[in-house]
């Protein structure tokens, strides 16, 4: 929807068919669900205004979760090309840096989606990753899928839960999703732990329902709706 450049806005500028095609386009986009939150428009306002992006930002006690940038190629691609860490995820494992640029711009653009970059707070030093890409649009909003993955010498201090919760909170109240889902392999017990810690619900398990390392294995599915959120975090 394009309105009148001229400030202030003044819409006596268009011909009545040039405002009626305008308003028909918004309605068309608020029936496909293409909706733009009140910190989006303010993002993308700034951009045009300033010529600078605005980066989303948090901060816990221990960590930083915000937006990717290009200088976070190292930190990724160190935690992407590790085959050990990216057993379960080696449909995105890469191998040289350049394929891990192609996921670093993906990440930098937020183009189908919101991902995070989790760093130290104290030391600025790289964790990680955590966000979700968009699966489909109604007219309520969007409905994404979630994954995480941080490097092996962080294991096991609660850096991803923590994330994942500063990441869903974002998403449902900011990003206008109103459902999350994730997955793992059944055999895939660290992540089933974090699904849980976070306050996923499971909702099915597919048995031998994905090609995984020469055979084929149970998969268990989890998701979060907009209308839980509220107080699953406050129990966090």
């Amino acid at each position: 929807m394009n309105l009148p450049q001229r400030k202030p806005l003044d819409y006596s500028v268009l011909t009545q068919e040039q405002f009626d095609n305008e308003m028909n386009k918004g309605f068309n986009d608020l029936r496909e669900g293409k909706v733009l939150t009140s910190k989006q428009v303010r993002q993308n306002m700034t951009a045009r205004w300033t010529g600078e992006p605005t980066m989303v930002k948090y901060e816990t006690d221990r960590l930083i979760i915000r937006d990717y940038i290009d200088s976070d190629l190292d930190g990724l691609h160190r935690l992407m090309s590790d085959k050990k860490n990216m057993y379960f995820l080696d449909d995105i494992l890469t191998d040289t840096v350049e394929e891990t640029k192609v996921h670093l711009h993906t990440a930098v653009s937020n183009s189908d989606g919101h991902y995070f970059c989790i760093c130290d707070r104290q030391t600025g030093e790289y964790i990680g990753s955590v966000g979700y890409t968009t699966t489909s649009t109604n007219p309520l909003g969007k409905i994404g899928h979630m994954g995480f993955f941080i490097l092996p010498e962080f294991h096991g201090n609660g850096y991803t839960p923590e994330a994942a919760k500063i990441t869903l909170d974002f998403a449902f109240k900011e990003d206008g999703y109103v459902r999350i889902t994730t997955g793992c392999f059944k055999d895939n017990l660290p992540s089933q732990k974090v699904m849980k810690k976070v306050g996923f619900r499971k909702e099915a398990e597919g048995i031998k329902a994905q090609y995984h390392d020469g055979a084929m294995k149970d998969r268990l599915e989890y998701a979060i709706n907009k209308d839980e959120w509220p107080d699953i975090s406050n129990k966090s």
